[in-house]
């Protein structure tokens, strides 16, 4: 995959993110939203991400994200980038991202060029299941309230028969899924995994924090998202996510806390 700055440009432009230098700002439209229209935490960690390989020029290595207050439809976000420590391999940042009623979102990370010399390999293995054109184009298991709304219309899914979990296949309708930034977003399924493995179909729920590790840059307008939900306790879910090119390359590895919760009709 490419690390182009053009790359990074992209990304900002795709989510709507106006960086001059270090700092910038977003308004929060459809495609940032949750089916509920408020700020969809996958697409907080990637406005973070993007931010991140904006300022720097390197690629993202890791980032988290944790989410302080809400933000709506329509709703400006200033996003202020910190560069904490430049190294020879490895930046360390730091992101704040305020709307009117303050904090809303606090991320950081790192940004790096990587060593050479050390051997690459990843450690899972791909679920065995097809590719994506073997299955249909499929809705996501929740309510029919939800259906349509928010992020939800810009992406396709296609949803791989699995025992335990959820598994998607997953694309951008107009960008690389592949991207970090992109990653991040569709990674945030977490939630709605953990409802479905609990046998409530109109539920989802509120993230506490996204995290993303990220594996080897390769373009693939398809990825393979595997939601592992690992237990709920206390109204609190928490669960792991790998994320896969078609071609069985690990892309990135994605953890998150959730408070749970039963989702109505949203107003509008």
């Amino acid at each position: 995959m490419s690390t182009s700055t053009d790359s990074y440009a992209a990304d900002l432009a795709h989510l709507g993110l106006d960086m001059v230098g270090a700092r910038g700002s977003v308004v929060v439209s459809d495609r940032l939203e949750t089916p509920m229209g408020t700020l969809h935490g996958g697409a907080a960690l990637g406005l973070a991400v993007a931010a991140m390989e904006s300022v720097t020029d390197l690629g993202a290595v890791w980032a988290t994200a944790q989410f302080v207050g809400l933000a709506g439809h329509g709703d400006r976000l200033d996003v202020d980038v910190q560069v904490l420590a430049r190294g020879r391999t490895s930046t360390q940042v730091h992101v704040i991202a305020t709307g009117e009623r303050g904090l809303v979102f606090q991320a950081m990370g790192a940004t790096g060029t990587g060593r050479s010399d050390i051997p690459e390999r990843t450690f899972p293995v791909l679920p065995d299941v097809s590719g994506p054109f073997e299955y249909a184009e499929s809705e996501l298991p929740m309510s029919a309230v939800l259906q349509g709304r928010g992020h939800l219309p810009t992406l396709e899914y296609r949803r791989a028969p699995v025992h335990d979990g959820l598994c998607l296949w997953i694309r951008s309708r107009d960008h690389v899924a592949s991207r970090p930034a992109m990653l991040s977003l569709i990674a945030d399924y977490l939630p709605l995994s953990i409802m479905v493995e609990a046998g409530i179909r109109n539920g989802g729920g509120t993230s506490l924090d996204n995290t993303i590790r990220f594996g080897p840059r390769i373009d693939s307008d398809w990825v393979l998202v595997d939601c592992r939900a690992d237990a709920i306790d206390r109204g609190y879910g928490h669960g792991t996510v790998h994320l896969w090119s078609p071609g069985g390359d690990l892309l990135g590895i994605a953890s998150q806390t959730s408070m749970q919760r039963l989702i109505a009709a949203p107003d509008r």
